[in-house]
């Protein structure tokens, strides 16, 4: 009878539980006992448990003592095969979360660790309380999914960006992203106060600037001073990327100057390609562009101030670089300034013609360039776009040569001033202008101007011959 009288007592109670009603007064006893004791604002909708191991929270609000909603979670449903508060966490097997929102604002303090920390300090053992040594709790969960989920990050209190729409896109504003629609599926999660390790298997969501994630895998780690992701494979609408990304910085307040205040490693893999349209949302000087791109190498050092090594890039049919150089002064294209030391580069006139450029970098291709056939090249250059040197040595479908060149704006003009060197032991000069004469010679060249425009340049030029060969036969220029 004893039996029969504690089974019964516990069916009550269970079905009790699943009733409407109940579970409203239970949300309402944890939400004023929780929001109490931390500061802020905890509501739980209505809350219920049954025998098979669930556990369902609806409508559950997260405001913080500064007032800032960081949470709005329409269904988070979790099971567990045993008890799951054990003396080292809170195990779970599965946990899902639906129709939710996140936000994570700049704020003193970083909210979000400061009520994981409140919560795993509430719900830690306290069976040995002469055990002085510090045991972290932790939260394990073998699967956590996620459906129609909306995260906001708002870390810089003022950004334009948004207002920025050129050719129908608009800017990825780093600091303040804005993911909507977030469906994601994960394994092995470890939340350990602010460190966070699991493994990601699907991820899919849209940027607010209309970049759309169709699926991202990674083992990843999350610390308070860096985020690391391995093996990771991103798919987007035209691009597929392989590499491994470790990102250090001080704080999460640092993303809110995310140009000179995250540190990069990322080592981007053989197989990835990339289209430059996805690009253009992170850089939008190439606004514009929608070139896919085969890409290898590494690139590290924050935004503001990059390196890059053993960089390889293949696009159109046959242009091919092998370059590493350093990069600064972004997001201001204007002060940035690149040195590049390109080991090879290979192309043509006609796969550069072929190229959509972007309407902020504009490219004439001179019609001269047609007439060196194929090109294969070592170029040192420096600068920015308003002032900048190279040292080319190229060879061509006529022969060798070798090219200095320097260009400057000048304010006074507002025009661009140049200077430029060139030479060659032995080009067969008929390639590039017909005549019945000249059949082949070296030379050296020098010329200054200004101005491009064929109408308005000013330029002077002076040069020599040597090696030529006049209808075939050698020049004595002795």
């Amino acid at each position: 009878m004893c039996l029969k009288g504690i089974l019964t007592t516990i069916y009550v109670l269970v079905a009790l539980a699943n009733y409407s009603v109940v579970q409203s007064l239970a949300g309402s006893f944890v939400s004023d006992k929780l929001s109490e004791e931390w500061g802020g604002t905890l509501k739980v909708g209505s809350m219920g448990i049954n025998l098979l191991g669930r556990f369902t929270v609806h409508n559950v609000l997260l405001v913080t003592p500064q007032n800032d909603t960081i949470a709005n979670l329409g269904r988070v449903t979790a099971r567990y095969s045993h008890p799951p508060i054990q003396s080292d966490g809170l195990h779970l097997n599965r946990v899902s979360i639906h129709n939710s929102y996140f936000h994570l604002q700049h704020t003193d303090k970083l909210t979000i660790v400061q009520f994981v920390d409140f919560m795993a300090r509430r719900f830690a053992s306290k069976k040995d309380t002469t055990d002085t040594t510090s045991h972290p709790f932790v939260v394990y969960i073998d699967q956590v999914s996620a459906r129609h989920v909306h995260y906001k990050q708002t870390l810089k209190a003022t950004s334009n960006v948004r207002q920025a729409k050129i050719i129908g896109q608009y800017p990825i504003d780093i600091p303040n992203f804005d993911f909507i629609d977030i469906n994601f599926k994960c394994r092995n999660l470890r939340v350990d106060a602010a460190r966070v390790t699991a493994r990601m298997e699907r991820f899919n969501a849209q940027e607010a600037s209309g970049m759309n994630v169709r699926n991202l895998k990674a083992n990843v780690y999350v610390a308070p001073d860096g985020i690391c992701a391995t093996d990771m494979e991103l798919k987007t609408d035209s691009s597929q990327v392989f590499c491994d990304v470790l990102m250090r910085y001080d704080h999460f307040n640092s993303f809110s100057h995310f140009f000179d205040s995250v540190d990069f490693c990322v080592n981007i893999k053989e197989g990835t390609s990339c289209n430059l349209h996805d690009a253009a949302y992170w850089g939008h000087v190439i606004w514009g562009m929608n070139e896919q791109i085969a890409v290898s190498g590494s690139v590290f050092g924050p935004l503001g101030n990059f390196q890059v090594n053993n960089m390889t890039v293949r696009l159109a049919d046959s242009t091919y670089l092998d370059f590493y150089g350093t990069m600064s002064g972004l997001p201001d294209i204007n002060s940035t300034t690149i040195t590049a030391n390109i080991r090879t580069l290979q192309t043509s006139y006609a796969d550069l013609s072929t190229v959509k450029w972007s309407k902020s970098i504009p490219v004439t291709l001179p019609p001269i360039l047609k007439k060196l056939g194929k090109i294969d090249a070592t170029v040192a250059f420096s600068g920015g776009l308003r002032n900048c040197q190279s040292a080319i040595v190229a060879q061509t479908t006529p022969g060798e040569v070798v090219a200095d060149l320097s260009l400057h704006y000048d304010n006074a003009m507002r025009n661009y001033a140049y200077e430029t060197q060139l030479s060659s032991p032995d080009f067969t000069i008929k390639n590039i202008a017909q005549n019945e004469w000249v059949t082949h010679t070296g030379f050296s060249v020098n010329v200054k101007g200004s101005g491009f425009d064929l109408k308005t340049l000013h330029a002077e030029a002076n040069g020599s011959l040597t090696n030529s060969a006049l209808r075939g036969v050698a020049v004595d220029e002795t």
